[in-house]
């Protein structure tokens, strides 16, 4: 069994089909620090959130200064909060600890650029910054091929012998992002074993529209 979260919701009729179809986490973009298609304010992030239903959990992808990130967490108070900009040890640490007194769980991205080096300063391999950042109380990392500085670009999938080194540095729990799509998922499962994944593009028409057949072939193949 795979667990799959879909990001970038922005329709009430695409959070109710994620959950109907029994997607695991249900990802919502929220006053990110750069210029992305699928950036909500909070207000609506409640609105969509209030669709939510049956066992998929709520994600909240977001970045920026920590107490901004706070304000937004306890506005919406989702299952968990995913860091996806360039959050030091330091900060991911304290909001970590933060975000667990108030019992939300912690994702941490671990931006890389296309030949597989870390998007972060301070850092030789992806592997050294998985290490780093799980010993910082996050819940999971996400090895993501989209970078903080460009983050609606089209990676292509990530290398497989990576995500498992970056899997066997961090001993946590690493979710798999970066080009997956129903016609390359099954192919990059057998290669990487992940049993975590999260797909934006690549389960939807335009930025924000989703395609639901898509999702329904995602969750079947995730298992």
């Amino acid at each position: 069994m795979v667990n799959l979260k879909i990001c970038g919701l922005m329709r009430e009729e695409d959070v109710a089909y994620c959950c109907a179809c029994g997607v695991d986490f249900v990802g919502f973009v929220v006053e990110y620090p750069h210029p992305v298609p699928w950036n909500l304010s909070v207000p609506r992030a409640r609105t969509l959130m209030t669709h939510l239903s049956g066992k998929s959990r709520s994600v909240l992808v977001t970045g920026g200064a920590p107490q901004e990130i706070l304000r937004r967490a306890a506005a919406l108070h989702p299952d968990f909060l995913q860091l996806h900009d360039r959050e030091t040890p330091e900060e991911t640490r304290y909001l970590a600890s933060m975000l667990h007194a108030q019992g939300i769980g912690c994702i941490k991205a671990i931006p890389v650029r296309p030949d597989g080096t870390p998007d972060a300063p301070g850092f030789q391999t992806a592997e050294d910054m998985a290490q780093c950042y799980a010993q910082t109380g996050a819940d999971f990392l996400l090895l993501d091929a989209r970078c903080p500085s460009a983050p609606t670009a089209n990676g292509a999938a990530l290398d497989a012998a990576l995500y498992r080194r970056v899997c066997q540095a961090a001993a946590l729990p690493v979710i798999l992002a970066g080009g997956l799509t129903v016609h390359n998922l099954p192919n990059i499962l057998r290669q990487t074993g992940a049993h975590h994944i999260d797909i934006l593009s690549g389960a939807e028409y335009t930025p924000g529209v989703k395609n639901h057949e898509a999702i329904f072939q995602l969750r079947h193949l995730a298992g």
